[in-house]
């Protein structure tokens, strides 16, 4: 027996709903692949898929980057019919540019907001080295917006290339989508080296805790061969930054600090891991 015609709200639910599936599982995905290229620094990868951390990255990538680019997308169709007068082009050029930096910039005070009440820096943190973190954590951003601005434009001649033949439409969406592909890995590799790292955790960030570790048993043998901070018996680690931890091993690097280093040069960090079993205690000395 066939059910009758579904009202005018059941269908609006239906699509609520489906948004509502494919934009968590497009910030759980976004959110795997931000935490990974993170971790990718110091050798390890966490492919554990039972994580709803990974939903939480996504959202702060959303507000960090989605936010920002969003408002770039809407501006460039507000100005696509100066866009079109090729004797405004370079005006509107210059508009949009302007655009992106104020936004870069805005956003970047947020993201520096959010890592110095992570580090609880006083009064003697001036506002020269408030504006050098600004500038480093605008740039990032700014990169993303340029890379958003370049598909929106790349979307854009692709379309109009539907207005002329299906050919030439079909050729230039072979291309497009590659390379729209491509600037959004991009765009998400520069977020997830040069902004996550520097963000807490509660907020779904990736800055990494700072503990020191008590070992079950003295293991002198370790001494001198890590360039880790440890006691002279080998019986405490640390203060060392706390990457991962399971069930079977926890993983472990040097303590990298946040605010005035340039985030762009940040090396490859060294990082061991510690079966559990060898583990007796945890102190968390910070956050």
């Amino acid at each position: 027996m066939s059910d009758g015609p579904r009202s005018p709200i059941q269908d609006w639910l239906g699509l609520v709903t489906r948004a509502v599936v494919l934009s968590v599982g497009f910030l759980y995905v976004v959110g795997l692949l931000v935490v990974n290229i993170d971790l990718a620094r110091y050798g390890v990868t966490n492919l554990d898929l039972a994580r709803p951390e990974y939903i939480m990255a996504g959202a702060l990538w959303l507000l960090a980057i989605g936010a920002p680019c969003g408002l770039v997308s809407v501006l460039v169709m507000v100005l696509r019919k100066p866009w079109a007068d090729k004797g405004r082009r370079v005006a509107t050029c210059v508009v949009v540019f302007v655009m992106m930096v104020g936004a870069a910039f805005t956003f970047g005070a947020l993201l520096e907001s959010m890592s110095r009440s992570l580090i609880g820096l006083g009064s003697s943190w001036t506002m020269l080295d408030r504006l050098s973190d600004i500038r480093e954590f605008s740039a990032p951003v700014l990169v993303n917006l340029i890379l958003s601005f370049l598909i929106i434009l790349a979307g854009l001649w692709t379309y109009g290339a539907l207005q002329r033949s299906r050919s030439e439409f079909l050729a230039y969406s072979c291309l497009f989508v590659p390379f729209a592909i491509l600037m959004f890995v991009f765009g998400l590799t520069v977020y997830a080296l040069a902004i996550f790292p520097h963000l807490p955790r509660y907020v779904g960030g990736g800055k990494k805790s700072v503990v020191a570790i008590a070992l079950r048993e003295t293991r002198p043998e370790l001494t001198g061969r890590l360039t880790f901070p440890m006691s002279p018996d080998g019986r405490w680690i640390g203060p060392v930054s706390l990457v991962t931890s399971d069930e079977k091993a926890i993983t472990l690097a040097n303590v990298i600090s946040v605010g005035r280093d340039d985030v762009w040069k940040r090396p490859r960090h060294s990082a061991i891991a510690v079966a559990r079993d060898w583990v007796g205690v945890i102190i968390f000395v910070s956050e």
